[in-house]
């Protein structure tokens, strides 16, 4: 029943985009994109952000411009948000900090723009992209088998995308466990393409703990005035076994050189550290 009403809903957006555009009315372009990661809230903040008077949404999440449809007009994008005369809009697509050519792709067409990424514990955030994998029918491997997987899954597709930035890179999206968990990688490969300074990193762990002064940091950088924010919706919780502790530990040493990195390079400790 969920899943029905899911799609009756995008159904119904689907046909408002439509009607929208053979109107010829284009929506005011992004101020702000969330670009990342997969599996860290980024839903539930699209969905939290909605609630400051200043803030307006995308007509739906994940709109996928500047990955999967890049060969679509900016006049495409456009219809998915509202014209707007004051304040921000915004979307949330979490694949555009990992996949290789969306950054310079936001750049090139919006350079002004402001992004927002939130980051989790990266061990955490694998097991959880695993297990949507496999509800959602694209995984048949375990957690382990997976990961040992991972590597020579994933090569073909960057190398294809390497040669060309409009092939469409299906097994790096869905089993990149831990590459989508190198995020001081993805991190600089941002910066080489948009003034760190227009990028606001964010923790999970800190948004869920303490929701409104981590709101409040990101509407300032936003240049915002604050507004008094409820709970963070509890958007796509995942229940799933946990996995063994000897696989949560190798798993938290393939990432313990990573963190370090980035500790280091936002200068502020890790929430999961």
């Amino acid at each position: 029943m969920a899943n029905l009403k899911k799609a009756i809903i995008k159904r119904m957006q689907q046909g408002s985009i439509a009607v929208q555009r053979a109107l010829g009315h284009e929506g005011t372009l992004p101020g702000l994109i969330i670009a990342g990661v997969q599996k860290c809230g980024t839903s539930s903040l699209f969905r939290n952000l909605a609630h400051h008077p200043q803030l307006h949404p995308a007509r739906r999440k994940q709109i996928h411009f500047f990955d999967q449809n890049f060969d679509k007009s900016l006049s495409w994008y456009r219809g998915y948000f509202p014209k707007v005369a004051d304040g921000i809009t915004y979307e949330a697509t979490p694949s555009y900090l990992f996949y290789p050519p969306a950054p310079s792709r936001i750049a090139e067409l919006l350079p002004d723009t402001r992004l927002a990424v939130v980051l989790r514990d990266p061990a955490r955030r694998a097991c959880s992209h695993h297990h949507m994998m496999r509800a959602m029918g694209h995984e048949t491997l375990d957690l382990a088998q997976a990961l040992d997987a991972e590597e020579e899954r994933c090569r073909s597709d960057l190398a294809l995308l390497q040669a060309d930035s409009t092939y469409q890179a299906m097994n790096l999206m869905r089993f990149s466990y831990v590459g989508r968990g190198l995020y001081a990688q993805q991190l600089a490969r941002l910066w080489q393409h948009h003034p760190r300074e227009n990028t606001h990193v964010m923790f999970l762990e800190e948004l869920v703990r303490n929701t409104q002064p981590t709101l409040t940091s990101l509407f300032a950088f936003l240049g915002l005035p604050d507004h008094a924010m409820p709970a963070l919706p509890n958007d796509n919780k995942q229940r799933y076994e946990a996995p063994p502790d000897d696989l949560m530990a190798q798993l938290r040493d393939r990432f313990a050189e990573p963190d370090r990195e980035l500790e280091d390079m936002l200068q502020r400790p890790l929430p999961w550290s």
